[in-house]
């Protein structure tokens, strides 16, 4: 299949705006959740913020229930459920639309996205819903410029077009020759090359753990040093427990960012803790240049804060040059300020994947050229 990306863009931009659940007055009724996974969990702890409880939770594949509140499958929903509550889809690994299908035709009238849903609702707490439905010109010309760029990887210039079909026109544009990349996060992305056992880690938001542990798989255990940098004390409390038996991994109770000062920041919020003016608390936030580290992998999680840590990590990058592996999906910036960041380094080859729907786990990486596979 062969993409034109001028075309494409140009087809996105000309497009109707599917903004309705962004917009349609939330039912008074009450709310159910599709999906009974990890998302829903999720959902659950956020709607918990809000003193929300859903009525129950639909799935197509689990019964039971989830923290006390019932399963059920979407034929049992009862009919004036379906005419009076609002359906949140939980669903981040599979696409939408065949689910909205068949709810439609189930009889569901009111069907959200989660992140949808958190924009009305919980902004402040969860910002993975943004949308730039009126782009300006400014904005049509520099994202025309990463599109360009992206260009050297067909994978990457079409999974960006699918971020930008969302987060543009709220379209859910499936492009089945060039898939979703489900579970190749990170340390299994194809761009990014073989680590050697000298390799050293900048995890820049941590929580659990989960990216270290893969690079821990990536490197077979053996590697320089590891810098676990996560603000929130629940989360790495929970990390220092599982990787209690790892040596070299020194843990940073910091936030990353273009300045070292006190911020007000909101914890108790698993993953997506975050620097906000109306934090419940305070945090240390220091830039990666001020560290004094020299790593050869930095990943940046950081809730929004992504492309103030890479401004604050210039130098960094200039002398150490490592692989960058930056979210894009938390705000605006991800449309084409982090891509410009990196664009602007030099001697780096930079990729964007998408590694669930909807527009999320976006990642921007950028691989010094000396570390391409086949040295490309």
């Amino acid at each position: 299949m062969i993409i034109d990306p001028n075309k494409e863009f140009q087809s996105i931009l000309e497009s109707a705006i599917n903004s309705i659940s962004l917009v349609q007055p939330l039912s008074h009724n009450g709310i159910a959740l599709y999906g009974a996974g990890a998302m829903g969990e999720m959902a659950l702890d956020f709607l918990k913020l809000i003193n929300l409880t859903p009525k129950y939770i639909v799935d197509t594949h689990k019964n039971g229930k989830l923290r006390e509140i019932n399963i059920i499958h979407p034929i049992d929903i009862p009919k004036d459920d379906l005419e009076n509550l609002t359906f949140i889809l939980c669903v981040v690994t599979v696409p939408i639309t065949p689910i909205v299908k068949y709810l439609k035709e189930l009889g569901c009238q009111d069907i959200r996205h989660f992140y949808d849903y958190t924009e009305i609702m919980l902004k402040n707490e969860l910002t993975n819903g943004w949308a730039c439905f009126n782009p300006t010109h400014e904005d049509i010309e520099e994202i025309s410029r990463v599109c360009q760029y992206l260009e050297h990887d067909k994978h990457s210039l079409v999974h960006y077009l699918q971020f930008l079909w969302w987060r543009l026109r709220r379209v859910e544009k499936i492009y089945p020759e060039y898939p979703v990349q489900s579970n190749q996060k990170y340390f299994k992305a194809p761009c990014v090359p073989k680590l050697t056992e000298n390799e050293s880690f900048l995890d820049g938001g941590a929580h659990f753990g989960t990216t270290t542990k893969s690079f821990l798989d990536a490197v077979d255990m053996k590697f320089n040093t590891i810098w676990a940098v996560e603000p929130d004390e629940k989360n790495i409390t929970i990390m220092k427990t599982e990787f209690s038996d790892v040596g070299n991994i020194k843990y940073l109770p910091i936030a990353l960012s273009d300045s070292n000062e006190i911020s007000n920041f909101v914890d108790g919020l698993g993953f997506a803790s975050k620097v906000e003016k109306n934090g419940n608390t305070t945090i240390q936030t220091k830039t990666i240049d001020s560290l004094n580290i020299n790593p050869t992998v930095i990943k940046l999680h950081l809730e929004g804060y992504e492309l103030r840590a890479l401004h604050g990590a210039k130098e960094t990058i200039r002398r150490d040059r490592p692989i960058l592996m930056v979210l894009a999906d938390h705000n605006e910036d991800g449309l084409y300020k982090i891509a410009h960041f990196l664009m602007s380094l030099e001697g780096y080859k930079i990729y964007f994947y998408l590694h669930d729907y909807c527009g999320n786990s976006a990642i921007l990486y950028a691989i010094p050229s000396e570390r391409c596979r086949n040295n490309e």
